[in-house]
């Protein structure tokens, strides 16, 4: 229920919702005996108001008394702390803020450090309130060399915590009522509330494109200021102008002739500007930074406002300062005294140590100041090609460490319509967010509500990343042109019901418990006197374990495998068929793929440049299969598939989600069109252990001549239930593996020591008792089995078609039988699985999944009367299945 309280002529009125029942005062209409029980939380709720209403009055006029001052009105909601809180919730690739995520110049932490281990205690008190004296005279030198002429630390200089406060006390101490300022657009989102805070009105001009511009990407010099409209908006009521250069967000560089004419304006009409130049170090060429304080009759009418933060890029340090004439700084002085009376007393000295390093090689190669914005350029250019590479249009800054880029190009790849932000870029950058795993800043906060449109179709990166993150960003960005979403996939989707409603999970494809073999094993390494097993293994495979599967397949395979160059121990068979895909496949290649197909598969391939194509398996006969062995390979269509661009063909046997053993005959269609086309196959052989009798696994890569064009991938996850250990392998020739350990190095590097440890201490136990009674393998088997005969027995008897699977531990169910006697809507765009299976986890309790998953978009229709449940679980969860189906009865009509 819900309610709502009110007050009228001195009585409270208290109205409950209650489903669809009304509760008025102590009233209730009509008497709906089957939820009244509600109704004693309802009574107590109105209770609750009764008492608490009483003294709503007052309460009503202390909240209209000491509501939030009028000044600060419309500022309350803040373009970062919404965004800073979506990055929390969805962890993306974070490009939205703007600070950088690798270290400092190492004079400037050896500074701080400096600072915290010396013996003068009076660096952590209280310094001077307007400038630490040491910083302020380093700050002097400084700006005196680069403005040609002396400044006056102790009247010409404040320091302030951070930038911003500098802006809050040079706007605050100079805007009266009604004064008129002029904020060039795009503008740093706190200029305009800070005027208003003032009682100052903003007047807004926008930075627009001069021309159409062709051939070439548009650059932040193309965006200019309209003169005449510049000029018109100065009047006798203007009393400043806040300029931003380098501009944040869209990286423009003032010109000389630019800021000639602004200043030309200020000396005309008696204006003060404002000039926020954080970015000054951050030019590229051949920009050069031209201080509009340096141009005549400029320094009298000027605030010029820097940035530690920026300039040494330690953000975190919040160190700003201003500089200007004597007869202005008074007035930051006293807003800065009573707001926050002085800075952070370690941090200014150590910005003094940095700045004292920096003058004797200002204008070098090894000032800081040049070489980071080489470093900066770089990092500017490969994020323009990376947005260009994915269809979005970057405006190529001349400074600072932003990038605007137009993204309306892809917009018909983008569904936005579960964001409900009056702009579009917020829109976009929340679904990117959310959906792709990057984050942008929406540029329209950026813009006074009549201008906003203008920036609509855009979004701000900051490109002040480690080399890497720029990498993942392309990355990610390049799977999203390729059509590929891997945030949210399906199974993050799912395990977020899972999480919410807690239903009996046969959805994942994991045990619900631990084997004694995997415990010991892994007990065995944790108490090891060994040290060396707990820190960097060999990068292709910890030696004990490589050794252990070289000794078990070359007794399977009937030849030598060598653990030096014909094996890969990966992070999980995942990482394996990452590295055999990434490393084989390039653009245009066409790899064959049997449906249905691990779900990973497509997405692989498609990041690697290559082209799917399908072949599916065919029921052997009319009327539903009863098991995994009535659906077969379709040989003719299979052979029509291949062609000279075919590179691999990529199986998975035993299957997921069926559990079909490929047949011989299978097979060894498919080892001869591989070697009559050249082609390489991936096998996928992870559930090679379950393998129902008297069904046998064969592996392809034991057929003549098949040995030279497999891989295949096996896992640790899989072969012992301890899927979250993430130890996988591939084998195969070595001409093939050293493609894949490329990848592998360049991916994770190597696996978890420890854990490759324990496998292979379970490895070599199996290889000694293969086949014998006491197997782990065997007697898994044999459980699985009786788990298999169990959930068949029970879904059969609930009017379910179970596929019995001959391997594996999932099976597919025909739920068609009682399809039109359930009430499920599905939602627009959802396969009729997709719905059936949430339907089930938020109605009933059980976890399944849509077997569509597994098949691509033509053949999706053909499978959506099916649900895969996985039966590797304990005997007492497979027990608590007949119940949950027993309700799913009463839902049928």
């Amino acid at each position: 229920f819900n309610g709502t309280v009110s007050l009228k002529g001195g009585k409270v009125y208290v109205t409950i919702r209650l489903i669809n029942v009304l509760l008025i005062g102590d009233e209730l209409m009509p008497p709906h005996k089957h939820i009244i029980h509600q109704f004693s939380k309802a009574h107590r709720y109105l209770d609750i108001c009764k008492r608490t209403f009483k003294s709503s009055a007052s309460m009503s006029d202390i909240e209209k008394k000491f509501a939030l001052p009028k000044r600060f009105a419309g500022s309350e909601k803040s373009v970062w702390n919404e965004y800073i809180q979506l990055a929390a919730e969805y962890k993306p690739l974070n490009l939205g803020q703007g600070f950088p995520d690798f270290p400092p110049p190492k004079y400037a932490t050896d500074a701080l450090a400096k600072v915290a281990g010396g013996e003068n205690y009076m660096i952590h008190q209280y310094t001077r309130g307007f400038g630490h004296p040491r910083l302020i005279t380093a700050l002097a030198k400084l700006y005196s060399r680069l403005i040609g002429r002396e400044i006056n630390p102790q009247t010409e200089i404040v320091t302030t915590l951070g930038a911003y406060e500098a802006l809050y006390s040079a706007i605050t101490g100079h805007v009266d009522d009604g004064d008129e300022v002029i904020i060039i657009e795009p503008f740093f989102d706190c200029y305009e509330p800070m005027v208003k805070y003032a009682g100052g009105v903003p007047k807004f001009i926008p930075l627009r494109l001069k021309n159409e511009v062709k051939g070439r990407l548009p650059s932040s010099a193309d965006y200019v200021l309209d003169p005449n409209e510049l000029e018109s908006m100065f009047n006798p009521k203007t009393k400043i102008i806040i300029l931003n250069t380098p501009n944040n967000p869209l990286g423009k560089v003032f010109t000389e002739k630019e800021l000639t004419l602004i200043a030309d304006l200020c000396k005309k009409w008696n204006v003060l500007c404002i000039s926020d130049e954080v970015y000054e170090w951050l030019i590229f060429k051949p920009n050069k930074h031209i201080r509009i304080a340096t141009l005549p009759g400029m320094w009298e009418r000027t605030l010029t406002i820097g940035s530690a933060g920026k300039t040494f890029s330690v953000t975190g340090w919040k160190l700003g300062w201003v500089y200007g004439p004597a007869n202005l700084m008074v007035n930051i002085q006293m807003i800065h005294q009573n707001s926050v009376y002085t800075g952070v007393t370690p941090i200014q000295e150590a910005a003094a140590i940095a700045f004292e390093t920096e003058l004797p090689r200002l204008g070098t190669d090894e000032c800081y100041f040049i070489s980071m914005p080489k470093e900066l350029e770089k990092k500017r250019d490969y994020t323009v090609k990376f947005l260009s590479d994915v269809g979005m249009v970057p405006i190529v800054p001349e400074g600072g460490y932003f990038i605007i880029a137009d993204w309306s190009p892809l917009e018909s790849r983008v569904d936005m319509s579960s964001e409900k932000d009056k702009y579009k870029d917020y829109r976009f950058t929340k679904w990117m967010t959310k959906n792709v795993g990057l984050q942008g800043i929406p540029p329209t906060a950026f813009y006074n509500e009549t201008h906003k449109p203008l920036a609509e179709n855009t979004v701000r990166y900051c490109f002040m990343k480690k080399d890497e993150n720029l990498t993942k960003a392309a990355e990610i960005l390049k799977k999203w042109k390729d059509g590929i979403v891997f945030y949210p996939t399906t199974m993050h989707e799912y395990g977020l019901l899972v999480e919410q409603y807690k239903p009996l999970d046969l959805g994942q494809g994991h045990p619900d418990y631990v084997p004694e073999i995997a415990k010991e094993a892994l007990l065995e390494v944790a108490n090891s006197n060994d040290p060396s097993i707990h820190q960097y293994s060999i990068s292709n495979g910890h030696p004990r374990l490589l050794n252990a599967l070289s000794k078990l397949y070359s007794k399977l395979l009937g030849r030598l495998i060598d653990p030096e160059t014909e094996l890969l121990s990966t992070m999980g068979a995942n990482e394996a068929l990452y590295c055999a895909i990434l490393g084989l496949i390039e653009d245009g290649d066409e790899v064959v793929v049997i449906e249905p197909f691990f779900d990973l598969y497509v997405p692989l391939i498609k990041m690697a440049g290559g082209i799917p194509r399908y072949v599916t398996l065919k029921k052997r006969c009319p009327g539903p299969p009863k098991t995994s062995a009535d659906w077969i390979l379709d040989l003719n269509e299979l052979q029509n598939v291949f062609n000279e661009k075919t590179k691999a063909v990529i199986m998975n046997t035993p299957i997921n989600p069926l559990g079909k053993i490929f047949e011989v005959e299978e097979l060894q269609k498919i080892a001869d069109l591989c070697k009559h086309w050249n082609a390489i196959c991936i096998s996928d052989e992870v559930y090679e252990w379950m393998v129902y009798k008297p069904r046998e696994h064969v592996r392809i890569a034991s057929f003549p001549g098949m040995w030279d064009r497999t891989l295949t991938i096996g896992s640790g996850g899989k072969s012992f239930c301890i899927t979250g250990w993430k130890v996988g392998w591939v084998y195969g020739p070595s001409h093939l593996m050293s493609h894949l350990k490329v990848i592998h190095q360049m991916a994770v590097y190597a696996g978890s020591t420890p854990l490759q440890e324990a496998v292979a201490i379970m490895l070599e136990k199996e290889i000694e008792r293969m086949g014998m009674p006491d197997s782990f393998f065997n007697k898994l088997q044999a459980n699985l089995k009786k788990n298999r005969d169990y959930i068949v027995d029970v879904l059969t008897m609930h009017n379910f078609l179970p596929v019995v699977p001959d391997s594996g531990i999932f099976l597919l169910a025909n739920w068609s039988n009682i399809e039109d006697k359930l009430n499920i809507n599905v939602k627009n765009g959802d396969y009729k699985d997709v719905g059936f299976t949430k339907w089930l986890i938020e109605n009933i309790g059980l976890h399944g999944m849509p077997s569509t998953m597994f098949y691509n978009e033509e053949n999706k229709n053909d499978m959506e009367s099916f649900v895969r449940f996985c039966f590797i679980k304990d005997q007492e969860t497979l027990e608590i299945l007949p119940k949950i189906l027993d309700k799913l009865q009463l839902h049928c009509t």
